[in-house]
């Protein structure tokens, strides 16, 4: 490994945004098996997903034969990959880690250019005014305000209800005679319309 500094990755999109793993062995697994170096509880992650290893300028990363794929910077693995310190390592689609270098105390920091994010990976950006520009104020709560009357009920309104259920009421009459009648009809009359 490189004496300038040690290297780590740190949780971007997960189960535990912000954690920090640091690299400190030759080769370490990435996997959701708790027996993995670096140990992702995530359903997307296989139980033995990718394996780092270290290299004079950082690190190698291979797939091991994950089921949803190992990403760097949102290109899909298909050999082993050096990661340099800004890299987006992508375990599926819900995982990512940013590769990072710390540098040794009293080293002077090296700025990482950090690569954009890839689309699959990217957050929408709020949408802030331009610079030297207030933000606008939000509009004013008006506390107490008085609620609306409920709307009042015209006779109108009760005319037709009461013709509403007085034509309901006439239905269930007419209903209840006509099978009072159906029911005590003489057998001439059944006879009559072919049921008899």
């Amino acid at each position: 490994m490189q004496s300038k500094g040690s290297y780590r990755l740190v949780a971007q999109l997960g189960p535990m945004p912000g954690k920090v793993y640091e690299l400190t062995k030759e080769v370490s697994t990435i996997g959701r098996d708790l027996r993995s170096d670096i140990a992702v509880n995530d359903a997307e992650v296989s139980r033995t997903h990718a394996r780092l290893a270290a290299q004079a300028d950082g690190y190698l990363v291979e797939d091991l034969m994950s089921t949803n794929g190992t990403y760097v910077n949102g290109q899909r693995l298909t050999a082993p990959k050096l990661l340099r310190p800004g890299d987006i390592l992508g375990l599926g689609e819900t995982v990512t880690l940013q590769f990072e270098l710390v540098p040794e105390p009293g080293a002077a920091p090296t700025v990482a250019q950090s690569s954009p994010a890839p689309a699959m990976f990217s957050m929408p950006t709020p949408d802030y005014p331009p610079s030297g520009q207030a933000m606008p104020a939000p509009p004013p709560i008006s506390e107490g305000a008085p609620e609306p009357e409920p709307k009042k009920r015209g006779p109108m309104f009760w005319l037709a209800v009461g013709c509403g259920c007085l034509t309901a009421l006439a239905c269930l009459a007419g209903a209840i005679a006509l099978g009072v009648y159906l029911w005590n009809a003489p057998p001439e009359f059944w006879q009559s319309i072919g049921l008899g």
